[in-house]
């Protein structure tokens, strides 16, 4: 049994690699007590998953085959609500879902400066790793995750939704297969990076941990315009938190291209 809870361990990593498109398709949650039905995965080989992160993408990505979702954690406490008749359990302080054992691997979709440490912290914590892209925020911060996925033992996955969708893979396919003709130029936007904050404090909702959010970045005040990810203009175009546009959907654009 080691052996196949292992393998099924690592089919997570294939699973993950559709999310990007199962995150438009719109899966539903497999709740803990339906799997139990005839041609369902057997429950010693069923991947218990946590999210970390259930913002928009947290929402999005609601199964996969073979897993069974039984935790959640996100800074704010409103969005744990989505735990409440689901027998799921959540947390806003993500190193508490890592302490559970019945959670093999998490889905990470936090804002960019949270994600190296998520994930490492999560492979540390004996689990396996989808996160969303970009993995990291620094250069530095990647090489430290990929010594420590190794030197753990972990499965690691990064997504970019782009390259998943059908319209996307088939143009790519058309470039590959010649049916394109010659390309001699490819033209992108130009995405832009991210600038420094400006923007006036605000109270903290009482439901928001606004020093968790926070986490390793300096400490500024909290704005709904920051906290929200593409807002005016929101968390993913600032220096403290993002790579700007660039990371954002230029990843996705330049991701192709390459």
């Amino acid at each position: 049994m080691a052996g196949a809870q292992k393998g099924s361990r690592r089919g997570f990593a294939r699973h993950v690699a559709r999310l990007g498109a199962a995150a438009w398709a719109g899966f539903h949650y497999v709740a803990a007590d339906s799997l139990g039905a005839e041609g369902a995965t057997p429950a010693s080989d069923r991947i218990g998953i946590g999210h970390i992160g259930y913002g928009r993408r947290g929402a999005q990505l609601r199964g996969l085959p073979g897993g069974q979702v039984v935790a959640i954690a996100d800074v704010n406490a409103k969005r744990l609500a989505a735990a409440e008749g689901q027998k799921l359990k959540g947390f806003q302080d993500y190193r508490r879902l890592l302490d559970l054992k019945d959670v093999d691997a998490v889905v990470i979709a936090t804002p960019d400066h949270w994600h190296a440490p998520n994930a490492l912290h999560a492979v540390e914590a004996g689990k396996d790793v989808y996160c969303e892209k970009p993995l990291t925020l620094t250069i530095r911060e990647g090489r430290k995750l990929v010594e420590a996925v190794r030197r753990y033992g972990r499965v690691l996955q990064t997504g970019s939704q782009w390259r998943s969708m059908p319209g996307c893979r088939h143009a790519c396919e058309l470039v590959r297969n010649g049916r394109a003709g010659k390309i001699h130029s490819v033209h992108a936007h130009n995405f832009p990076s991210p600038w420094e904050p400006e923007l006036p404090a605000e109270p903290v909702p009482p439901e928001i941990d606004w020093d968790l959010w926070l986490g390793p970045s300096p400490f500024y005040p909290y704005n709904v315009n920051i906290y929200l990810p593409r807002a005016k203009p929101g968390w993913i175009s600032f220096t403290p938190w993002s790579g700007g546009e660039l990371t954002g959907n230029g990843s996705h654009g330049l991701d192709m291209v390459a």
